[in-house]
């Protein structure tokens, strides 16, 4: 039938889309480095600007230290922790996932990562119970599969490695998130190196290091040892961290680095 004969009503009709809301989430990440290098910070940073082309990252990330005395941490024993908003989780997920498969080092016995993904949905149900986790990993030792059945019945999506210890600190990582309002903190800011330079000595100007020291001290704190006239915040490990300053506030961090050369 041609349209001069049809005789049906014509119209163009305007589709309103549906808006949906970003969806919260935070995001908790453990043990991807080892002895002989990597810094499950660097991963955390990097993925804080990668994120971003997904949603937005709500709060300053979180590094959480645990127990010190566990023997098969790697290094520090320290979990990260960030809080996103975002119109695609499952985009986020798939990327950390990535992420951690790329730069973790599986390789190393003790490294066994882990990462959890807290919706929004379960953040009420889950505050109280992963604040006493939290408290339990900075105090005591906690089994992997206490970690793994905590995931289970929460039903929380996550993604372990080998055996999966790192879900452990991740877990915790987001239990202080959950509970921020909670936890003293100070600030750290942490500067990396170039990816080619990892594992080779690093080259300082160390006098502006004491320099940054007696512009903000007592503010920042473990920066130089005046007595022994040492540089203690640049690691000696093959690790990508270039030298971390800490201090009260990120303004008097900001300031220390910005004397540093």
């Amino acid at each position: 039938m041609s349209n001069e004969n049809c005789n049906c009503p014509k119209h163009i009709w305007k589709i309103k889309r549906q808006k949906l809301e970003p969806k919260k989430m935070i995001i908790g990440i453990d043990d991807t480095d080892s002895n002989e290098g990597m810094c499950t910070t660097y991963l955390g940073a990097l993925l804080l600007d990668e994120l971003q082309a997904y949603g937005t990252v709500e709060t300053r990330p979180l590094l959480i230290r645990l127990n010190p005395t566990i023997p098969y941490k790697t290094r520090g024993n320290a979990a990260v922790a960030m809080k996103l908003k975002t119109d695609c989780p499952e985009k986020v997920i798939a990327h950390v996932v990535s992420r951690i498969e790329e730069f973790a080092r599986i390789e190393c016995e003790k490294t066994n990562p882990g990462a959890v993904f807290i919706p929004e949905k379960a953040y009420e149900k889950l505050k109280p119970v992963l604040r006493n986790f939290l408290e339990k990993a900075v105090k005591e030792v906690i089994e992997i599969e206490e970690a793994k059945s905590l995931i289970s019945e929460s039903g929380v999506p996550s993604k372990g490695f080998k055996n999966g210890r790192g879900l452990i600190g991740a877990l915790a990582a987001c239990g202080a998130m959950l509970n921020l309002e909670e936890w003293d903190h100070t600030f750290e800011y942490l500067a990396y190196r170039q990816k080619e330079k990892w594992g080779t000595p690093r080259k300082i100007e160390k006098e502006s290091f004491f320099e940054a020291d007696r512009n903000t001290y007592p503010d920042t704190w473990d920066t130089v040892d005046l007595k022994n006239r040492l540089v203690v915040c640049v690691p000696h490990s093959a690790d990508p961290v270039l030298f971390g300053i800490r201090g009260k506030n990120p303004a008097v961090v900001t300031k220390a680095v910005s004397l540093i050369s």
